[in-house]
């Protein structure tokens, strides 16, 4: 089980740090004042408004592959990815024909050969 990343024995080590350096009495009263705040934080208008702030940066790339329509595009993709597993040349020459009116992507990393005869 893991809690903010912290494993058991790490939770333990922290527990027994704090133990010895507050003491069994402040020990209690730390956790009770740290309880009461961690609630009183949870049900703050200000930690709903960023769990809701940071619900919407989440979905935010679905919703705006929704509204451009790339949705379709990535169904029809797998469609004929699922329909020909081995056969990527046939999806390429789905995919191209479906917008042969785009202009194909060069690739920058690929230099063109020199025209010089000599070289």
């Amino acid at each position: 089980m893991q809690i903010f990343n912290i494993g058991f024995p790490e939770l333990v080590f922290i527990f027994l740090l704090a133990l010895i350096v507050l003491g069994p009495q402040d020990l209690v009263k730390t956790g009770r004042q740290l309880g009461k705040l961690i609630r009183k934080t949870v049900n703050s208008d200000l930690w709903k408004s960023v769990l809701d702030t940071s619900r919407e940066i989440r979905d935010l790339p679905q919703k705006l592959a929704r509204e451009a329509g790339a949705d379709e595009l990535l169904e029809d993709l797998n469609k004929l990815k699922n329909a020909h597993l081995g056969d990527m040349d046939y999806v390429e020459k789905e995919m191209s024909a479906k917008f042969e009116d785009d202009q194909p992507v060069i690739d920058p990393g690929i230099s063109k050969p020199p025209d010089d005869p000599a070289v």
